[in-house]
């Protein structure tokens, strides 16, 4: 099963928007593919997905996502305004929110009363705790103060 498919399959983040979709919008920027198709030698199990070489094939991976999850959970969304489901949107070509904050390959934020109020784990974090999901750390974050 490639990566991609951990998010609509897993339910995690399903369960999270459902907890607490009124107290709390959700958003995931697609970033760039950390495991793009044909660069770890490992075939279709790690990526479906080509590394992106336009805008327009960065908005079509994240599509596809969206496009992935309605035969699982239907909790994304390409409508940005849509806060009834988590907003699916794409970092640019120079991947400036990737930088900006330190995402790739994936990393969870909560921004609250305007400021980041939160940063999620690292990869190298991740991987020494694979247990636990992102999705854990907000859903504890989400618990203690809403």
């Amino acid at each position: 099963m490639p990566l991609l498919m951990t998010i609509p399959r897993g339910g995690a983040l399903s369960t999270l928007l459902e907890t607490y979709r009124t107290q709390a919008e959700f958003l995931v920027v697609y970033l760039e593919e950390a495991h793009a198709k044909g660069e770890f030698g490992m075939g279709s199990k790690m990526s479906r997905n080509s590394r992106h070489t336009s805008i327009h094939d960065r908005i079509n991976a994240a599509k596809d996502l969206v496009a992935l999850d309605k035969a699982y959970h239907g909790c994304l969304s390409e409508d940005v305004s849509d806060t009834s489901r988590v907003r699916v949107v794409v970092d640019t070509m120079d991947n400036s929110f990737t930088s900006r904050f330190d995402a790739f390959p994936d990393r969870v934020f909560i921004i609250h009363d305007d400021k980041v109020a939160f940063v999620g784990s690292d990869i190298m974090d991740q991987m020494e705790h694979p247990e636990q999901l992102m999705t854990d750390e907000v859903r504890e974050w989400l618990k203690e103060r809403m």
